[in-house]
């Protein structure tokens, strides 16, 4: 990942745990009093997970977050997100 179009890319680490969107729904599900029998699974582990720190000290507003990976056949991907760094 990298932080703005000429920032340094960072490796990412993979983890196992939890989606923490998942996490998120499935709290809000709870709050909603949704019937049992449409109730969302447990969360459990999950290995799509990846995770890295932002770079130190990175200056208010908004930046574009950049991901890009390959697959097992070689081919490329990326995605980029505008995040908001607030002071």
């Amino acid at each position: 990942m990298r932080l703005g179009p000429q920032g340094p890319w960072t490796p990412l680490k993979r983890v196992v745990r939890t989606d923490p969107f998942y996490e998120r729904t499935k709290r809000l599900e709870a709050r909603l009093n949704v019937p049992k029998e449409y109730e969302l699974p447990d969360p459990t582990p999950c290995h799509h997970l990846w995770q890295a720190h932002l770079p130190a000290d990175p200056p208010p507003g908004l930046h574009v977050l950049r991901v890009r990976t390959k697959d097992m056949f070689g081919r490329s991907f990326a995605a980029d997100r505008v995040i908001r760094i607030v002071p």
